[in-house]
């Protein structure tokens, strides 16, 4: 009686079945027949009620199965998870669906192809390989036989050129990470944001103090005294070709990003006697000074001058202006104390020798010293006209469909100059009980 009384819920679930069975098997054939997979569209996508804007497989594959009159089939636009309900349906209906083994096989082999593809495509954007950033495909299937091997076949090829694509970029960052530390700071996606941002700097299209403050605070882990002013400079020197602005009001107040504190920006004391500018290596800035200290020996000395020790007198005139000094500088220095006692002279003098900042300079004067000759100079020449730098490529920027960005190297290059300007720019002022250049003891109570 009671198996009796159960026989219309049995009949039920049969029919049912029966109908789930027809439906997905009439969706496969249409599917098979005329669908099309489209990769990375944002418009099919958004079609397909998936708009987030993150990327992942959930809103990045769409199928397309078009109107057909003569079925009386209105278009059906399919989002991942609509797909993948289908291929569920069919592996519960695999027992009833014998007849249409065929269809539901190509169904298998098309949608796995499909979602490795969509995969090898997340895979190259997380890499920050910029060609697939604006990369869509669509795949389209067909009833006719060798449409269908042709179709499987384009979804290998496909497959098997973004895998070489992926090793080869995955080849290239990693050396490029080995080469300049300063990019292990960053994940690819950071990397990738920089070379954008900046190549908008580079090309004119945005004034380099109105880019994001993002990219401002993720350059200062490189550089924790970043400024618009230093970012300029070192974006100047890396690409002598560009087109890099600053806004009037920046252009006016430059000096402003030197001398504030406000916001966490450094404050250079005034009696910093370093040069402050990036673009000059401190090769050139020594060669620089040698020349000027021995151009101003060499007049002095074919002045009509009474002076006992002329070097001496440059020496005392160069711990009293610094090394930033030109040749009138010292001159003019030397000339005024003339007539001055020994004593203050004798004094500026042992200073200067004493003065680690001055220590290569003074050592030109010492009598077992170097002398400052056509191969120094040459030398000095030479490692300037050869920066040991990263390696400029010819073409400082790379384009997709939508976009400039600056290669790789040359954001390499750039971070790496923006790590080693920072202790040329930073400059610590001694507590006032400290004497500067000269031994100092500090005791530490226990």
């Amino acid at each position: 009686m009671l198996t009796k009384r159960g026989l219309p819920w049995l009949k039920q679930i049969k029919e049912s079945h029966g109908s789930v069975a027809l439906t997905t098997m009439v969706q496969v054939e249409a599917i098979n027949s005329s669908g099309v997979y489209y990769i990375a569209d944002n418009e099919k996508t958004k079609e397909s009620k998936h708009v987030d804007s993150e990327l992942c497989l959930e809103n990045l594959v769409s199928l397309v199965v078009p109107k057909d009159e003569i079925k009386n089939r209105d278009e059906k636009i399919y989002s991942l998870e609509e797909i993948k309900d289908v291929q569920s349906k069919l592996m519960l209906i695999a027992g009833k669906a014998e007849s249409g083994k065929d269809e539901v096989d190509q169904f298998n082999q098309v949608f796995e192809g499909i979602l490795r593809v969509s995969k090898l495509y997340l895979q190259l954007c997380e890499v920050g390989e910029i060609n697939y950033i604006t990369w869509k495909k669509e795949f389209q299937c067909s009833k006719n036989e060798g449409c269908r091997e042709m179709l499987l076949k384009n979804i290998d090829e496909t497959c098997e050129t973004m895998e070489n694509e992926l090793k080869e970029w995955e080849k290239t960052v990693n050396d490029k990470r080995h080469k300049c530390y300063s990019l292990n700071h960053f994940t690819m996606k950071q990397i990738l944001n920089l070379r954008k941002e900046l190549a908008k700097a580079c090309i004119g299209q945005v004034p380099v103090d109105e880019l994001p403050l993002q990219t401002f605070m993720l350059l200062e882990a490189v550089n924790k005294t970043i400024d618009p002013l230093l970012l300029a400079n070192v974006l100047r020197t890396i690409i002598p070709e560009n087109s890099i602005k600053l806004t009037e009001d920046s252009f006016k107040d430059e000096q402003k990003y030197f001398a504030s504190d406000i916001e966490g920006k450094r404050t250079l004391p005034e009696n910093v006697e370093e040069e402050v500018d990036i673009i000059q290596p401190k090769k050139r800035r020594r060669m620089n000074s040698l020349e000027t200290l021995t151009s101003a020996k060499e007049t002095l000395e074919n002045m009509s001058m009474t002076l006992v020790n002329t070097e001496d007198y440059l020496l005392a005139a160069l711990q009293h202006c610094g090394r930033r000094a030109t040749k009138a500088d010292l001159i003019t220095w030397v000339v005024s104390h003339e007539n001055d006692e020994d004593e203050t002279v004798k004094m500026l003098c042992e200073e200067a020798r004493k003065n680690p900042r001055l220590s290569d300079l003074v050592s030109v004067f010492e009598p077992e010293g170097q002398t400052v000759n056509d191969e120094e100079m040459i030398e000095f020449k030479r490692e300037i006209e050869s920066p040991k730098i990263v390696p400029k490529p010819d073409k400082p920027y790379v384009d997709n469909r939508e976009d400039t960005y600056l290669t790789l190297e040359i954001v390499a290059a750039i971070l790496e100059k923006l790590s080693k300007s920072e202790s040329d720019y930073f400059r610590r002022k001694l507590p006032s009980a400290l004497k500067e250049g000269e031994p100092n003891l500090l005791l530490v109570p226990k």
